[in-house]
């Protein structure tokens, strides 16, 4: 973060302050104790679980630049450090980083959302602008509504884009982020039945997901997919006349693909590139699955867009460093795993199991966790997961969790034997059962909500194979 004055921060969170010199200089922000560095300000968050106002003598003794509390705390006699009082430190944080926003003239914002496809799409559209542009993207998946503004106040103010996904699991959530990072573009990946169980009806989502396309300037931009219905007609939520569409459907969008097809064993895919100007190109991605060739194209249309040539475009799709945890290919010694185990739902599950399905191996073994936040719709979302994997030609069911063991009824009755269908309470004795079951060559896909962790049972599994050796 550039250098801020206390009386800087003063205005923006609209504080109050009660010792300390407001030409003090703050030269970061932090919420963690445990990474925080010296000269940075301390903001006391109050979360759920935790209390920030706990580890005000951690900051002070890491040397923290100042503080932001929301009550009068006790500090050393002599102690002279900058505190801030506002009536809610989260709000504060939010407010402070809409200001520094506002204060990199600049800066480019792109912000991403969508119910599936966010973080891989940020990672590629980051690969590809960084060829060019200097370009900071959204850490990790800091994308709520203390994630946004922390990825904000990580600027240095050099930088022509930023690269911000967007998340959101109930109303409103969108259009605050909107207000805090003052986007320039907009994209919107899909529109689907996540969240369920705080908005309800997939409409509701969509409703919520067009808040990012009516908070764009009218001289933005907004790039959406043509071939989701509910993201099509978000064109008419935008007060500009540039709107972008890719598709892989229609080809008389500013960008479509075709000629899709794996590579490198499945683990690849290789496409062609077409724009509204006649140009094509070749493309080729690291990361399997035509979902992520959706993925891809607001990165293509964009890089053009700011003056990319054909080969930038194509080293920063091949050459994109992904966020952990998706669709990771984790060789064995005598099988494969798939570890797409940072999130799920109906979406994400349908296209897990088709790449799956591709697999030419002896045998495909889905291990599934439950998909969480469906509300109303969660009994019919598991069952319609049962439905799809006799479809797909998987040929082992491992369920973990109770909704997910509803998936493991449906598939028995559409006709997936029996004894290849395996319902576990938990990870332990999921991974002591996988590693009783797995046969060399095996291709095993790991696939569940945040909630669920199935990394872990990753690990597990690995550990029981070791010890039986």
């Amino acid at each position: 973060m550039k250098t801020l004055l206390v009386e800087d921060i003063l205005q923006a969170v609209e504080g109050r302050l009660l010792q300390g010199n407001d030409r003090t200089e703050i030269k970061g922000v932090s919420t963690d104790t445990r990474t925080l560095r010296p000269g940075e300000l301390f903001i006391a968050l109050i979360g759920d679980n935790f209390d920030g106002h706990s580890f005000i003598t951690e900051a002070l003794d890491k040397g923290a630049g100042g503080l932001i509390v929301d009550r009068k705390i006790d500090l050393e006699s002599g102690s002279r450090i900058p505190v801030i009082m506002v009536s809610d430190t989260t709000r504060a944080l939010q407010d402070l980083a809409a200001f520094y926003r506002r204060s990199l003239s600049r800066l480019n914002v792109i912000g991403i959302t969508g119910s599936v496809g966010k973080t891989t799409t940020k990672d590629l559209l980051a690969s590809v602008l960084s060829r060019k542009y200097k370009v900071l993207k959204t850490e990790k998946n800091l994308n709520n509504h203390i994630g946004v503004p922390l990825n904000l106040l990580r600027l240095k103010g050099n930088e022509d884009f930023a690269v911000l996904e967007m998340g959101m699991n109930q109303k409103g959530e969108i259009r605050r982020l909107a207000e805090i990072a003052a986007p320039d573009i907009g994209v919107i990946t899909n529109v689907g039945p996540v969240h369920l169980e705080n908005l309800e009806t997939v409409a509701n989502v969509a409703r919520e997901k067009s808040e990012l396309v009516r908070a764009l300037p009218e001289d933005g931009m907004v790039v959406l997919n043509y071939d989701d219905h509910y993201v099509k007609k978000m064109k008419h939520h935008f007060a500009g006349s540039e709107v972008l569409f890719f598709s892989l459907e229609n080809r008389t969008t500013s960008v479509y693909a075709d000629n899709i097809s794996y590579s490198d064993q499945r683990r690849a895919m290789e496409f062609t590139v077409h724009y509204s100007d006649g140009l094509s190109q070749n493309c080729r991605l690291t990361k399997p699955g035509y979902h992520n060739v959706y993925n891809a194209l607001p990165a293509c249309i964009l890089g053009r867009k700011v003056g990319l040539d054909a080969e930038e475009i194509e080293s920063g799709l091949l050459y994109c460093s992904y966020t952990s945890l998706r669709m990771e290919f984790v060789e064995q010694d005598d099988y494969l795993i798939i570890n797409d185990s940072y999130n799920a739902n109906p979406l994400s599950v349908k296209s897990s199991l088709k790449l799956l399905s591709g697999f030419t191996g002896p045998r495909r073994l889905a291990v599934l966790g439950d998909m969480l936040e469906l509300g109303s719709e969660k009994y019919d979302a598991h069952r319609e997961v049962g439905k799809w994997l006799e479809a797909f030609n998987i040929d082992i069911l491992v369920t973990v969790g109770e909704l997910m063991s509803l998936a493991a009824e449906q598939a028995k009755k559409e006709g997936l034997p029996a004894d290849r269908v395996f319902v576990c309470k938990d990870k332990p004795e999921a991974a002591q059962l996988l590693a009783e079951i797995i046969q060399p060559e095996d291709t095993i896909l790991f696939k569940g909500s945040r909630g669920m962790a199935l990394e872990e049972l990753v690990g597990m599994l690995k550990k029981h194979r070791e010890e039986k050796k």
